[in-house]
């Protein structure tokens, strides 16, 4: 069984049924989407999406241990130090208290 696929060039590419086709259909696909507009352009990579949202993650993540390590940083101070900051014990209480993922 044959198919017909009509590029950018608007000529005619013949395949056939099976891998061949769907690697054909696929750089079409992508040969269309370059033209878009970055705005509108669809991702290369099937997988791009669930490297995106893993790479979020780890930036949380990293977020939340900088927030620990600064608090605990915070709470190692005496109080000479914390009058130089502005701080109070009462503020660095206030702010140890908080959860790892409040800013």
């Amino acid at each position: 069984m044959t198919c017909t696929i009509f590029g950018p060039e608007t000529t005619a590419m013949r395949c056939q049924q099976g891998p061949a086709m769907v690697s054909l259909r696929w750089q079409v696909v992508m040969r269309r989407t370059a033209q878009l507009p970055a705005s509108v352009r669809v991702s290369k990579s099937p997988s791009a999406g669930l490297r995106a949202w893993l790479a979020g993650l780890i930036d949380a993540v990293l977020k939340w241990r900088y927030r620990q390590r600064q608090r605990y940083s915070l709470q190692t101070l005496d109080d000479h130090l914390l009058k130089d900051i502005g701080f109070t014990r009462a503020d660095v209480h206030r702010e140890a208290t908080k959860r790892f993922w409040q800013s």
